[in-house]
């Protein structure tokens, strides 16, 4: 059985807070309630203390492979300018980041920092993808969607 396939663990809720920030992307905003709701259940909490780094720019693989939802604490955006790390953008809570990697595998295209000690949801591309339909029915008009707002440059790359 696919990992995506199986029910969340017992005792995980709902995370409205979480569905709600994830809604607020294209990709998710195209989906129905329902698909919105088994995806975001399926996210799972993660600790990250002041100062590690949650993405770094360039990576690829599994390094690249999760999508981020802000639930509390800060963190910067860092792209790397003429050999210089710049600041060009702050995440706060309800925030989200990283959701090109649920699309493609390509490399990140920043480096996202914590600067205060915060936790954030963590959302899978294995279970994104296998949630939306993996192309199969209604996931192939799923990913339509998505793909004609990416064509459009109607969000955030990180």
């Amino acid at each position: 059985m696919h990992p995506a396939q199986r029910p969340p663990p017992p005792g995980r809720r709902p995370r409205p807070r979480a569905q709600s920030s994830l809604c607020n992307l294209l990709l998710f905003g195209r989906l129905d309630k329902a698909a919105q709701a088994k995806i975001a259940e399926h996210t799972w909490e993660r600790a990250v203390a002041a100062g590690e780094i949650l993405i770094q720019e360039g990576e690829v693989g599994l390094a690249a492979s999760e999508l981020y939802v802000v639930k509390s604490g800060k963190f910067e955006v860092l792209e790397r300018r003429k050999g210089v790390n710049m600041r060009v953008n702050v995440k706060e809570r309800g925030d989200v980041f990283g959701e090109v990697s649920l699309l493609y595998n390509c490399p990140r295209t920043a480096t996202v920092a914590a600067t205060t000690d915060a936790v954030v949801w963590v959302l899978e591309r294995d279970v994104f993808r296998w949630r939306r339909g993996g192309g199969r029915g209604k996931g192939a008009a799923a990913q339509a969607a998505v793909c004609q707002g990416v064509a459009g440059g109607m969000w955030l790359l990180t």
